[in-house]
């Protein structure tokens, strides 16, 4: 019969490990029964669709669940609620291993990697044994496989990558996470020869040029290193444009029949989180809470524009955020974009001293505004604001904050973010205390 599938149950790992809930929507198979879907029928190709939706749903979750962290460590978001673990983020405690509110996400982000890898070995070869009915579900958990651990060395000190169900292994090493984006590239280049579609060839390429922009920074020192260059960054941002334009976007989804995001949840389901620091004396970036376009995040455009001081484009993903995708727990996460493509050749432009060039990047992404002429603002004042008002709630502020020096007014002395710049999130106590290879903290 041919069904969709929802929610199945089909392995279980030990805490800190794995646990994992296969989760698809929208695929069709041919199943006795679609909802007893169990590890052994994985071994059978008519569920290679659903094995891809599978690592889909699980790395979209952990990209989700992922986003709160990062962006309340940030100047992104704020705690409000009443979990004070979240008070401990917004200071800047970043090394912190038992902070449920990374803990438990390390669970949530570790179970996306394990789908997205089992998705590409149990796909691989069905298709080495000629019974994979598309080779594009293949090239489909290629990216997911990548876009995870690009996500995952965005934001981990250390990591454990190659646990698989109860077998622990070690961790990759603080020295060694830039291995995880050589990973995420590999799964990437390979995801290039094996897709016929010019769209997902342009995802690939994107993805490529932001695995390489992000070792870039990593390789400057996020303590204040700035500016960064990567000539393979420009070359795979400038192919996946002859496809994309500024306008182009590739998107984490989410809904209400496969999976919330997280971060969004937080905010309008559990009102744990809003976007900016709160008005309490210290100083407020965004006047408004942004929960209508004409009322939301107020971050000035240092060059001035012809629809007023403020950003729109902020605004409008503020907006987009809270309204506009059927309801507010599913927001959509941008893993990549055209505009962020153009950002970052300006930004290696501005590196290799031609300016020109860079506010010509910059300008493609000011439709209707007023363009940069290297009057009002600087290229590096440009090139800053370009990537806050394009890439908010994208989980990327962090790392830009650090390289650039800015700090958040809620960090206090005493915590990582301002006593040791660069600083990312911990092994977490759930993974310390079941893997034997990962010592205790102290």
């Amino acid at each position: 019969m041919i069904a969709k599938l929802r929610k199945q149950k089909a392995l279980f790992m030990l805490p800190g490990i794995l646990v994992l809930s296969l989760v698809t929507v929208g695929c069709d198979l041919d199943a006795e029964n679609p909802n007893a879907l169990v590890e052994e029928d994985l071994g059978d190709p008519a569920v290679a669709g659903a094995m891809a939706n599978g690592a889909l749903n699980t790395t979209s979750n952990g990209i989700g669940a992922m986003l709160s962290p990062v962006s309340v460590s940030s100047d992104e978001a704020t705690w409000i609620g009443s979990r004070d673990a979240w008070g401990s983020l917004d200071k800047g405690q970043m090394s912190d291993v038992y902070n449920e509110f990374v803990d438990g996400q390390w669970n949530q982000i570790t179970e996306g990697r394990w789908m997205a890898d089992q998705a590409v070995k149990t796909l691989e070869a069905f298709q080495g044994e000629g019974t994979l009915s598309d080779v594009e579900i293949l090239a489909r958990a290629y990216l997911y496989a990548g876009v995870v651990r690009v996500y995952i060395a965005d934001y981990f000190e250390d990591f454990v990558m190659a646990s698989d169900k109860t077998i622990a292994a070690a961790p990759v090493g603080k020295g060694n996470m830039m291995s995880v984006y050589d990973e995420a590239i590999a799964y990437f280049k390979t995801g290039i020869s094996t897709t016929s579609s010019s769209e997902m060839k342009a995802r690939f390429n994107a993805m490529i040029a932001r695995a390489y922009f992000a070792k870039a920074i990593h390789g400057g020192g996020l303590n204040g290193g700035g500016f960064v260059t990567s000539s393979d960054a420009k070359t795979y941002a400038e192919a996946a444009l002859n496809t994309w334009d500024e306008t182009s976007k590739y998107q984490v989804e989410y809904s209400s029949t496969t999976v919330s995001n997280g971060f969004s949840w937080q905010i309008n389901g559990r009102s744990e989180l809003e976007f900016g620091i709160r008005p309490d004396g210290i100083g407020d970036p965004f006047a408004q809470d942004p929960v209508d376009a004409s009322l939301s995040v107020n971050v000035v455009d240092p060059q001035g524009n012809d629809m007023g001081a403020a950003d729109p484009r902020l605004a409008a993903i503020a907006h987009d955020f809270f309204k506009d995708r059927g309801g507010t727990d599913y927001a959509p996460i941008t893993a990549m974009s055209g505009a962020e493509l153009h950002i970052i050749l300006a930004e290696i432009a501005h590196k290799g001293g031609n300016d020109d060039t860079a506010l010509e990047h910059l300008n493609k992404n000011r439709a209707g505004m007023t363009p940069y002429d290297g009057s009002n603002a600087t290229v590096a004042d440009a090139i800053k604001h370009e990537r806050r008002a394009n890439l908010f709630a994208a989980g990327r502020r962090m790392l830009d904050m650090y390289r650039f020096g800015q700090t958040s007014l809620l960090w206090e002395s005493q915590f990582e973010a301002l006593s040791a710049p660069g600083t990312l999130f911990p092994i977490t106590i759930k993974e310390i205390r079941s893997n034997e290879n990962v010592p205790l903290p102290g």
